[in-house]
């Protein structure tokens, strides 16, 4: 990861309108000394720029439908080779399917065409930011998906995954009971994307 005060995102989607209107409004709200922002047009594209830069970016964001390769295989590799590299997932896919496998393949958030661009600059700046929030217990769990609903402009769901629900306070924070997977029980916290982003820090905080 870039350790610099700048930050490097690479904007991938084989839609270019998408990448004009983000690189557009990105270059608008932060400055060239804050933030360097590259694109391409295809995952072998993308893959070959964060080769040349031996990993040198902050974040990418990506779609998952495009030719060559899917937005998944893509987040494999990149996990694979840069593991420091956070994904964000910009999708015209809507289900829960796809954001559960995004997140378990190693995205830090999921989102939906159309997004927000001012949720979207707010989300970068969140995932910019260095948190270090300390953990007195470790609470055994996972984050399974974060992810904006079809239809929902400005709502949000968290759901994360805890083996036992008699170890946790996490109820009595919000979460609802869900349903179960795998022995595991599902929590989620759902509204307005503010509310949702300061339980999904503090969470990540805690280890999950």
């Amino acid at each position: 990861m870039n350790t610099a005060g700048k930050k490097r995102i690479l904007l991938l989607d084989d839609e270019e309108g998408w990448i004009s209107i983000l690189e557009h409004f990105l270059k608008n709200h932060f400055s060239h000394d804050l933030l360097e922002i590259s694109t391409a047009t295809n995952p072998i594209e993308a893959l070959k720029i964060i080769d040349q830069s031996e990993g040198a970016f902050d974040l990418i964001s990506t779609c998952l439908v495009m030719p060559y390769m899917s937005g998944f295989d893509l987040m494999a590799r990149v996990r694979r080779d840069y593991p420091r590299i956070k994904i964000m997932v910009l999708t015209a896919l809507h289900g829960r399917d796809e954001s559960r496998r995004a997140m378990d393949m190693g995205a830090d958030i999921f989102l939906c065409k159309p997004v927000d661009l001012k949720i979207y600059k707010e989300i970068i700046q969140d995932m910019f930011t260095t948190r270090s929030e300390e953990l007195e217990q470790q609470i055994p769990g996972r984050i399974k998906y974060f992810c904006q609903p079809q239809g929902g402009r400005d709502y949000y769901e968290l759901v994360i995954s805890v083996p036992d629900l008699n170890s946790t306070t996490l109820l009595d924070e919000g979460l609802e009971l869900l349903g179960s997977e795998e022995g595991d029980f599902l929590l989620i916290y759902k509204g307005k994307y503010r509310e949702v982003i300061k339980r999904f820090y503090a969470l990540r905080a805690r280890g999950y």
